[in-house]
């Protein structure tokens, strides 16, 4: 898969969900995601960032260049951590593993957002 929103139509597939709940899921008006496969053009950068917070499992840079797995490692076992119940791990330490999680998540998103930036800046 060359383009980008190429690789959005198949992570919304793979997931299993519509395009209405996936275009809700991230805030985007009814159309913003499914014109732009239709019409094969690009999305804004902004919606990137927005895909990648509400989807953490999704690997970044496989969503930016099609390179390396669609679901990072890393980031599936932690978003299974993070959706069952905090009692399970007590207050202190789903606090600290959340706050830390938080943390990491900031500063990918930097990075992200660098690198949107620096792609937007070649064109």
């Amino acid at each position: 898969m060359s383009v980008l929103i190429d690789r959005i139509q198949f992570f919304i597939a793979q997931k299993g969900i519509s395009m209405r709940q996936f275009e809700m899921s991230i805030g985007a008006s009814n159309g913003v995601i499914s014109n732009a496969i239709k019409n094969s053009k690009d999305i804004r950068a902004s919606w990137l960032s927005i895909i990648i917070e509400t989807y953490p499992e999704i690997d970044a840079n496989w969503l930016l260049t099609g390179k390396g797995e669609m679901i990072s490692k890393e980031n599936s076992y932690t978003t299974q951590i993070m959706n069952e119940p905090l009692l399970e791990y007590g207050n202190t330490k789903a606090k600290s593993f959340i706050d830390a999680f938080a943390e990491d998540l900031k500063r990918e998103l930097y990075s992200i957002n660098k690198r949107l930036s620096d792609l937007e800046n070649r064109e």
